[in-house]
């Protein structure tokens, strides 16, 4: 039952990639959110399949700002293509992303144009632990060391 669910939710989930103009990228971006997401869950959910889909376009789409461009990757056109409530949608959405601890322009599931655009990319530490831009302490001569996730971000 829960491979069923598994394989209908990745169906379900390509099902509508020429409505919202897909990738290659945005496809394989979207099957590791969607791995991701039930490799954590240990194949168990109670989410209806058919919100788990609109939740996880919303969640890819919000990280990428994709809503911004393209009104098809709204969180309104999107709760109307799967005749879902927008609360639903974003209820759903905001676990998905606590579960998988999804930050902004969080290399994992952002296109590579969003993630190499990360404005904490060009902030580095200097050794007093002072943060600023990379440039400027480049400009000035001082040894720094680049910002790097830690075990809390």
């Amino acid at each position: 039952m829960n491979e069923d669910k598994y394989a209908y939710v990745k169906d379900l989930l390509f099902k509508h990639k020429y409505k919202l103009h897909f990738t290659e990228e945005d496809e394989k971006k979207l099957l590791k959110l969607w791995d991701a997401y039930w490799k954590k869950r240990r194949g168990t959910s109670r989410s209806d399949p058919v919100v788990l889909v609109a939740s996880i376009l919303w969640v890819y789409s919000s990280s990428n700002l994709l809503w911004e461009h393209d009104k098809n990757w709204a969180q309104k056109s999107l709760a109307e293509l799967f005749s879902l409530r927008q609360k639903t949608i974003g209820n759903t959405a905001s676990e998905i992303k606590k579960l998988l601890k999804i930050e902004f322009c969080d290399d994992r599931f952002c296109r590579k144009e969003i993630a190499e655009e990360n404005p904490l990319k060009q902030m580095v530490m200097l050794e007093s632990g002072f943060i600023l831009p990379r440039e400027n302490a480049t400009e000035k001569g001082l040894p720094f060391t680049p910002l790097e996730e830690t075990k809390e971000d």
